[in-house]
């Protein structure tokens, strides 16, 4: 018993929240002060810059006296990302620089604030609509939820180890026009979106119950701009109707005349650990789309040092080709990364579709994919993920959610500002892989931290929603949670190392990860929502000034729960509508599982990631390969049990391989000559 109540209160995720609700509830006690602070910085200022104001009955007024407009700062929007800092510093398992570290960001945050407030006077002074009580309201609101989300992120990218951040010079000068065109469009659609929600949920009420209400609106934003993708779908399918009829046209001229136009030669690189059981359904499937393929096809397996079958299984398979040749090469577990960086090294046709040995490749996939890559500027295309499984609860809502991302990648593909390319579905142009550097070996994430570096380099990158894989997904909650958890982790580096993105303005992308970033840090925010209303109805018991007027309240909370049936008959009503292309339209009743999944992940799984990635990092000065083992080792006890954790020796070895020595993990890839015979077998 004793045992099981130590393991319970050293739960991260229980500390976390029961310090937040302590967090709150002083900040909202001392919250009269913390508006004083604010007014009299912003009156400071003000008085320099001879803006005539002044605070009366503890209420800042801007203005002459006859005609001064009372200003009502968003401190109770505030306080949910003030509370957010010392909750971490407290309870997450660091030392104590890193700790001071924390709260010194959100010292940094408080100022913001007052920045925020002195912005949105002095912006709506000039314009001339500082009187509109609304308009001021919506702003700071707004400018107070983005700040606070982006400076969480960057409170974390600076405390997390992350690799590198690299420095790009492109190497293929584009102009964006009509990307930011689209962009412009995508902006405006959602601002429309949003205001007619504000305009909707405006209710007059004097309570601090009327900013949580405008704090979860802000805070569900993420699904709210969505809705801008969705008219970016338009363009998307707009601009891909002459794309699809020269596919068909191909695909036409590939079936009659087989000695045709042909198209670029493909290396399937496939890096795997422990894939036996369907490592062999991958490599037949790969077989049979280079069958209905008009261009010559290879097959590049790397071996991770898997310890079961995989390598009898793939040699096995290898030996029935028909339709093109493969290669099986074993090398000592060194992750993902390393694998892809070895494996480059080995292929040489004009194409790499990088791919999973747990995926089977749909037979038409290979020809609508390689035909975006007769555009020079191309770099990349990536296909559309279904799972391979058929049957099980969480196999469907994974169908809801692929459904989901559809829209997202065609949004994001139409801005040219696709943020991560799936590994199990992307093809590459060999050259742009070469130039750039190709994959990172000793990172999480590899697959969207090359997305946005090629991108970075101009290269363009495009969604072909016709080519699908079918890929192994988690067949049970707790599997899914704890991919969810190892992606987690990839976020950081991925993302991370490509920070710089935010400043290159040329391409659209720049904002574009920007949204995804304060998106992040706004999910870790939203799950302190109920901490936070905890607290203050707490302290409403206490007599302080909360829910007086019932009846506007009851208006409010109905408004509220309108707007929440709008998004979810919109999503099923779009989700339906894929689904339904895909011959899946029964799955859409999963659909609130989808919902109960997203809560746990913000809720649970972001913030039980985020102490597994500070408590690593507390104990590395800096990253480098060294570093990256013992976090592999941390993956693996801490966040996904199933994530090798780099101790695994080969015991299995595959008949007829040609023998050699292992090599280690720090040795490079070396290149060797592309083989001649239908299948080539090598340990390595």
């Amino acid at each position: 018993m004793t045992s099981r109540f130590r393991k319970t209160i050293s739960y991260f995720s229980l500390r976390y929240y029961c310090a937040s609700i302590f967090f709150a509830f002083i900040l909202l006690n001392g919250i009269e002060s913390i508006r004083d602070a604010q007014e009299y910085a912003i009156l400071a200022v003000l008085k320099v810059l001879g803006t005539p104001a002044f605070v009366s009955n503890g209420e800042l007024f801007v203005g002459e006296n006859a005609d001064a407009t009372e200003i009502n700062l968003p401190i109770y929007v505030q306080l949910l990302f003030l509370m957010f800092f010392p909750s971490l510093a407290l309870t997450t398992r660091v030392n104590f620089a890193l700790r001071a570290k924390i709260m010194l960001f959100g010292l940094i945050c408080f100022f913001t604030f007052i920045g925020v407030g002195l912005g949105s006077i002095a912006i709506m002074s000039a314009l001339d609509i500082l009187s509109s009580i609304l308009i001021f309201k919506a702003a700071t609101i707004a400018a107070s939820i983005l700040a606070g989300c982006l400076i969480i992120e960057l409170a974390l990218f600076s405390t997390i180890r992350i690799p590198e951040r690299t420095k790009i010079r492109p190497i293929i000068k584009r102009r964006y026009a009509k990307e930011y065109a689209y962009l412009a469009l995508f902006i405006v659609t959602a601002s429309i979106i949003v205001y007619g929600v504000e305009m909707f949920l405006h209710v007059d009420i004097n309570s601090p119950i009327m900013e949580y209400a405008h704090l979860y609106l802000w805070l569900n934003l993420s699904t709210i701009v969505t809705f801008g993708y969705f008219i970016s779908n338009l363009f998307f399918e707009f601009g891909r109707h002459g794309t699809s009829k020269r596919i068909e046209t191909t695909v036409s001229s590939v079936a009659s005349s087989p000695t045709g136009s042909r198209m670029p030669s493909v290396s399937f690189l496939i890096p795997a650990y422990n894939e036996e059981k369907i490592a062999g359904r991958c490599i037949q499937s790969i077989d049979k789309a280079a069958a209905k393929y008009n261009g010559e096809v290879e097959i590049v397996f790397i071996n991770d040092g898997s310890i079961d079958h995989t390598e009898r299984v793939v040699t096995e398979a290898m030996r029935n080709l028909k339709h093109c040749n493969g290669r099986l090469f074993t090398i000592s577990n060194s992750g993902k990364g390393f694998a892809l960086v070895y494996g480059m090294g080995k292929v040489k046709r004009e194409i790499i579709f990088r791919t999973d040995a747990d995926s089977i490749v749909d037979e038409d996939a290979l020809t609508p994919m390689m035909m975006h890559f007769r555009d020079p500027t191309v770099g990349s295309v990536c296909g559309w993920v279904f799972p391979i499984q058929e049957q099980g609860l969480w196999i469907k809502v994974q169908n809801v959610l692929c459904a989901n991302y559809i829209y997202t990648k065609r949004g994001q593909d139409v801005l040219d500002s696709i943020i991560t390319q799936p590994g199990s579905s992307t093809s590459f142009r060999r050259d742009a892989l070469i130039k750039v550097g190709s994959w990172k070996s000793n990172i999480f994430g590899e697959d969207g931290e090359i997305t946005n570096r090629l991108s970075r380099y101009g290269y363009r990158e495009i969604f072909e929603p016709s080519s699908i894989v079918y890929s192994e997904h988690p067949s049970t909650l707790v599997g899914f949670l704890q991919q969810r958890a190892r992606w987690g982790v990839a976020f950081y580096h991925s993302r991370g190392i490509n920070l710089r993105l935010v400043r290159e303005l040329r391409n659209p992308r720049s904002l574009i990860f920007l949204l995804n970033l304060a998106s992040h840090g706004g999910g870790l925010a939203r799950s302190l929502i109920w901490p936070f209303l905890l607290a203050s109805i707490v302290s409403g018991m206490l007599n302080l000034p909360f829910f007086h007027d019932q009846s506007a309240i009851s208006i409010l909370l109905t408004k509220l729960i309108g707007i929440q049936i709008f998004i979810t008959v919109i999503q099923l009503v779009l989700y339906g509508y894929r689904l339904n292309k895909s011959r899946k339209l029964a799955d859409i009743k999963y659909y609130p599982f989808l919902r109960l999944v997203n809560f746990i992940l913000n809720a649970v799984i972001k913030p039980q990631v985020l102490d597994v990635m500070l408590n690593w990092s507390s104990r590395w000065k800096e990253y480098n390969d060294q570093s990256f083992k013992d976090l592999r080792k941390v993956v693996n006890r801490s966040v996904d049990p199933l994530y090798p954790d780099g101790e695994q020796k080969i015991i299995s070895s595959s008949k007829g391989s040609d023998s050699g020595e292992q090599p280690q993990q720090s040795q490079q890839p070396q290149q060797q000559p592309l083989a001649k015979p239908q299948q080539q077998l090598t340990k390595v």
